[in-house]
Parts: C-alpha cells; sequence; structure tokens
C-alpha cells in the first residue's frame, strides 16, 4: 500500500469513527473474531471492542464471523491505554426485557416463563431466556414431591424492584393469577345467571363442569333434572356443552 493510499484510508476511518463514543452507549458491531473467552467485534473505531462470554447472549462457538450484534459499551480505554473497548451483548437484552416486565407490573398484566429450578422457599422462574425470577412456594400451585413443569406457563409480578447496574429483584406468582381470574369470573356472574359450561368427568353424585380455564363446578344429579333419582351417565358425557 502506498503512503497516499495509506492516508487516505486512515481519513476515511477517522470520518466514520464515532468521536462520542462512550459507556453506557448502545452500538451494532460484526463480530471479527472469536477467543476462547469472548469475541472481538468491529464497533467502526479504531479500538476493537471486546465481549467477554458472560457477557454473550450465546456460547463463543456459535457465533460466526461477519455477524451484527448489538451491544452496549461498559469501558472505553483512556487514551493512554491500549486496552480494548468492553462491551456487553446481554445487557440491552436485559434492559428491553425488563422494560418490559416493569410495564406488565404496573399494568397488573401477566408475563410468560419457564420454572427451571427449585431452591429454597420456592422455585427459580426465567422470563424470555434471561431474566430470573423468584416464585415462592405458597403461591407455585405446586407441591414439592411434584415434577417441575416444562412447559412456559403465566405468571403474576407480585414484586419489582429496579437496581442500578441492571441488578433487579422480581418476585411472582401462580396464585395470585390463578386468584384473579376467579374475582373477575365472580364479579360478572351472580346467583341465577345462566352460562355454558363443558362436562370434565361425570360421577354417580353428579357431574363436574368446567366454566372457565381456572374453575371447574359440580352439578349434582339432584340438580340435572325432575326425576327422582336421575342417573348422572344416563345425562352426560365428557366433552359435552351444557
Amino acid at each position: 500500500m502506498t503512503e497516499e493510499a495509506r492516508r487516505e484510508l486512515e481519513e476515511m476511518i477517522e470520518e466514520n469513527v464515532p468521536t462520542d463514543i462512550s459507556p453506557g452507549m448502545v452500538v451494532k458491531g460484526v463480530v471479527v473474531s472469536k477467543r476462547s473467552d469472548g469475541v472481538l467485534v468491529d464497533l467502526r473505531t479504531k479500538s476493537e471492542g471486546f465481549v467477554p462470554q458472560n457477557e454473550l447472549l450465546r456460547p463463543v462457538e456459535r457465533y460466526r464471523e461477519g455477524e451484527e450484534i448489538e451491544v452496549l459499551v461498559t469501558r472505553v480505554p483512556r487514551g493512554d491505554e491500549e486496552e480494548l473497548i468492553r462491551a456487553s451483548e446481554k445487557q440491552p437484552v436485559i434492559r428491553k426485557i425488563l422494560d418490559k416486565i416493569e410495564r406488565a407490573y404496573r399494568e397488573d398484566s401477566p408475563v410468560l416463563g419457564r420454572i427451571v429450578d427449585r431452591q429454597k422457599g420456592g422455585y427459580v422462574v426465567e422470563i424470555d431466556g434471561v431474566i430470573k425470577a423468584f416464585l415462592p412456594g405458597s403461591h407455585s400451585m405446586l407441591e414439592r414431591a411434584d415434577r417441575i413443569p416444562r412447559k412456559a406457563m403465566e405468571f403474576a409480578i407480585i414484586d419489582f424492584r429496579r437496581q442500578r447496574r441492571d441488578r433487579y429483584n422480581i418476585v411472582v406468582s401462580r396464585k395470585e393469577l390463578e386468584e384473579k381470574e376467579i374475582r373477575k369470573f365472580f364479579e360478572s356472574v351472580q346467583v341465577g345467571s345462566v352460562i355454558e359450561g363443558t362436562v370434565e368427568s361425570v360421577k354417580d353424585f353428579g357431574a363436574f363442569v368446567k366454566l372457565t380455564d381456572k374453575i371447574t363446578a359440580l352439578l349434582p344429579r339432584s340438580e340435572i333434572n325432575w326425576e327422582t333419582n336421575p342417573n348422572p351417565r344416563d345425562h352426560f358425557k365428557r366433552r359435552q356443552k351444557v
């Protein structure tokens, strides 16, 4: 490369280097190489950025060169330092999810999560695959001997505290969500209301009828019809609408 070409390249780089890059900025970068402890990212600055493994969303081997990722700048070396710019891919995602969870908390709406582990006094719930929340045993609707459900479920947020540097404390509940649904149902009906349900099972003493996802009622055999002693199995079968 000629000296003139080198100067032109340096000038072009200077023109495209952000002069105000600083900790707290969220920028896009391109993965240029991988190391055992993280990835190097081109942030369009003179110094490359480094994202350590504990600040990545995936294992290092699952990244490819040329892939664009969004990172939050956590440290910019001073002029006399030769260190790389430090960045985090995880923190911008955490901030976005925390914003979403905080909105759900203030609007009293549920969030989707998955129970991933047991701990003293309850369970660990993972929200959006990143944020950890605590589910007290008394709010889990589970017995300690029960196996942990693998499917995603809805949870009510009963406590949300956001601290500095994206630290947080979140407590969720299945019990509160179910009780809310039950309260909502009984606020919408009264004695004498006619509603539709689906027969879940039939017993000698009557039929269990599902009224909502959370509420099942007993229809006693004495309330089936005007017969003296009707047989519930003569009148109902599973999944029948009544």
